[in-house]
C-alpha cells in the first residue's frame, strides 16, 4: 500500500497492489471485475498491473515432459506422473510467457516426517532421496539435450 507522505496526514490518493496467483485459464479481466465488485466503492479503480498476463499450463506434449515421465518410471517403479498445480510462487510464468515449458517436479521420495518439516528450521531430505532425484534429473536433461546431435 502507498498513500500520503506522512502517517498523520490524510492523503490525496492511495494505491494498493494485490499479488494474485491464478490458475491456467483464468480470465484476468473477469478477475478484476470481481475484485471491483467486492470493493464496492465507485471511487476505487481496480486495474491489472503492467505485465500481468495469463500464462497457459505447459503442454504435456513435449520431449522434455516425455523424458521426465520415462525417467520417473525408470527411477521410481510404479510412479504416477501427473499435472500438478503448484500453490506457491515460482518463476514459471516468466519462462512460459516466452514459450518455454516449465514443469515443477519433486524428483525425490520423502517420508511423512520429512514432509512435516518442510520449510521449517529442521527441513531435510535424506541423502539417498537427493541422490535418486539428482540422477533422475541428470538423465532427463542428457536425454533431451542429446536429441538431434
Amino acid at each position: 500500500m502507498n498513500a500520503g507522505f506522512r502517517s498523520n496526514v490524510i492523503p490525496g490518493s492511495a494505491e494498493a497492489t494485490i499479488n494474485v496467483r491464478t490458475i491456467p485459464g483464468t480470465d484476468l479481466n473477469r478477475l478484476a471485475e470481481l475484485v471491483q465488485r467486492a470493493v464496492a466503492d465507485p471511487n476505487v479503480e481496480v486495474t491489472l498491473g503492467p505485465g500481468f498476463a495469463a500464462n497457459p499450463a505447459s503442454s504435456e506434449d513435449t520431449e522434455l515432459f516425455r523424458a521426465l515421465v520415462r525417467e520417473a518410471h525408470a527411477t521410481f517403479a510404479g510412479a504416477e506422473v501427473t499435472p500438478y498445480l503448484f500453490q506457491a510462487g515460482t518463476d514459471a510464468g516468466a519462462w512460459r510467457s516466452k514459450g518455454i515449458p516449465v514443469y515443477g517436479i519433486y524428483p525425490y521420495p520423502i517420508s511423512a516426517d520429512e514432509l512435516t518439516r518442510m520449510h521449517g528450521n529442521d527441513e531435510r531430505v535424506s541423502v539417498e532421496s537427493l541422490r535418486l532425484g539428482t540422477e533422475m534429473i541428470y538423465r532427463t536433461l542428457v536425454d533431451v539435450a542429446g536429441k538431434g546431435r
